[in-house]
């Protein structure tokens, strides 16, 4: 019962920071705020996830924790290239 209770004011608490997360995402007056607001949203669903596995009771949701970080993560590695590329450009001109 009280895990219960707890399991769901966690879920409350990270679905806020979600929406915090999608806010600077896209009010983010710079690029590395965007980048951050993305790795804040990868961590917030990877922590929801490992509590909705908590919550079953199963280990069913490992893989889907382990793909979600390697998505984020690489994501996160595409942004930081995509923003170098850009940034070497605006350096030629």
């Amino acid at each position: 019962m009280i895990l219960n209770t707890a399991i769901q004011a966690c879920e409350i608490m990270l679905s806020i920071a979600v929406l915090i997360g999608f806010y600077r995402l896209a009010k983010g007056p710079t690029a590395v705020d965007r980048i951050i607001a993305f790795d804040l949203i990868v961590l917030t669903i990877v922590a929801f996830t490992a509590l909705l596995s908590i919550e079953e009771g199963t280990e069913h949701f490992l893989e889907l924790i382990l793909v979600i970080s390697l998505l984020g993560f690489f994501g996160t590695i595409a942004l930081i290239k995509a923003m170098g590329a850009t940034e070497n450009t605006e350096e030629v001109e």
